[in-house]
């Protein structure tokens, strides 16, 4: 079993992308940023997986 935890940080409001959609919910891809990086901790298997969330955070739970 994997002994390491993963934090994402995704509270930003995204301002320098100019857009409301907060910056975890930016699509790239086809798929939203905070989507690559969940796929990406998934795959990982860590031991932990937390993800801070602020900037529209109802929003961001939302889609998640």
């Amino acid at each position: 079993m994997p002994s390491f935890s993963i934090l994402i940080l995704a509270a930003g409001k995204g301002e320098r992308m100019r857009s409301e959609i907060p910056k975890a919910l930016q699509p790239l891809g086809g798929r939203s940023l905070l989507a690559h990086l969940l796929e990406t901790a998934r795959v990982s298997r860590s031991k932990d997986l937390v993800v801070l969330i602020g900037h529209k955070a109802a929003e961001v739970r939302k889609k998640f």
